[in-house]
């Protein structure tokens, strides 16, 4: 769900790359996963916060969407989001060979 809605709102900041005024958005996953893995707590119930995004130069429109920086966190995040699949894969095929091999024995 994460990856998804980050892609839509970077396709959203490259979509509004040219419009005067529009500041990008981000989505505050990232620091909120690191402080439930610390605490133990649960990753399902993370909730997905979007923020006005800073960091990067305000134009003279007053745009600060950066277009190579965008396209770089969307490959970051099509990267990210191939580790998940990748992992819940193994995890299935794990619980699946558990299963099998538990009613062969």
């Amino acid at each position: 769900d994460y990856t998804a809605a980050r892609q839509r709102v970077i396709a959203n900041n490259i979509a509004n790359a040219n419009t005067p005024g529009y500041r990008r958005i981000d989505l505050a996953f990232d620091r909120k996963i690191r402080q439930v893995l610390q605490s133990g707590g649960d990753i399902g119930k993370i909730d997905i916060i979007a923020y006005e995004a800073e960091g990067t130069a305000v134009q003279n429109d007053g745009n600060n969407v950066d277009l190579e920086r965008e396209l770089v966190l969307m490959q970051e995040n099509v990267l990210t989001h191939t580790m998940f699949q990748r992992i819940a894969r193994k995890k299935f095929a794990m619980l699946s060979s558990a299963i099998v091999g538990r009613s062969r024995g």
